[in-house]
């Protein structure tokens, strides 16, 4: 999950602002020692065990999509104190969102919207950065989708202790650390290879830009 081991790092005064980069670097390596000191062994052990469950799964890629989806509700869980993401914040909600073909076929099932043909990255597979465009999922601010999200969504977390950096004008500024899930990760890219479907589009090429409805 994390490298577990401790990077020190100076006391922040608490009354100072993340607008100072340097405040909110230092606050988000106060958050990445706390989590690799405190987040339980068993949940360590179970993301260090998720690309075995998910190989072991029987069934279609689909299924073990689903499966690790499953699995990483708790070890996200166990994370989340330690994160500036909160309902309500959706400032990532407006990036460039990959989405791969079987995770898009998902969200399709499940929301009864369908899939569109074209978009700017429809056929060479890149995200096209489209200002201003929120997700079309996002509702009143809220994902409408949180269930069967992205994993780009599910892996973008902020250590930070608020979400200033992560509003898109300022996002791609200044670099922070970030949890360190290589497990999950590969057991993701199992899973896509199992699909063997192409390469990632944003999700407004799959599903556009108006507010998603059935």
């Amino acid at each position: 999950m994390t490298s577990g081991k401790r990077i020190h790092v100076a006391l922040v005064d608490p009354g100072l602002t993340e607008a100072d980069v340097d405040v909110a670097r230092a606050n988000a390596m106060t958050n990445f020692n706390r989590m690799a000191e405190e987040v339980p062994l068993a949940i360590q052990q179970l993301e260090a065990g998720l690309e075995n469950h998910i190989r072991q799964e029987k069934g279609s890629a689909l299924r073990k999509l689903r499966r690790l989806y499953k699995e990483m509700e708790p070890v996200m869980a166990a994370l989340a104190p330690y994160l500036a993401c909160r309902p309500g914040c959706s400032g990532c909600c407006h990036y460039p969102i990959g989405v791969m073909p079987i995770e898009a076929d998902l969200i399709a099932s499940r929301t009864g919207k369908r899939l569109l043909t074209g978009g700017p990255g429809a056929r060479t597979g890149t995200l096209v950065r489209q200002e201003d465009t929120p997700c079309p999922f996002l509702v009143d601010n809220q994902c409408s989708i949180y269930d069967d999200r992205p994993m780009a969504c599910r892996k973008h977390v902020a250590l930070t202790n608020t979400a200033y950096w992560c509003q898109p004008e300022r996002a791609n500024d200044h670099a922070f650390p970030m949890a360190g899930l290589s497990t999950l990760t590969a057991a993701f890219e199992y899973v896509i290879a199992l699909d063997g479907r192409g390469m990632p589009r944003d999700i407004r090429d799959y599903f556009g830009h108006a507010p998603s409805t059935p």
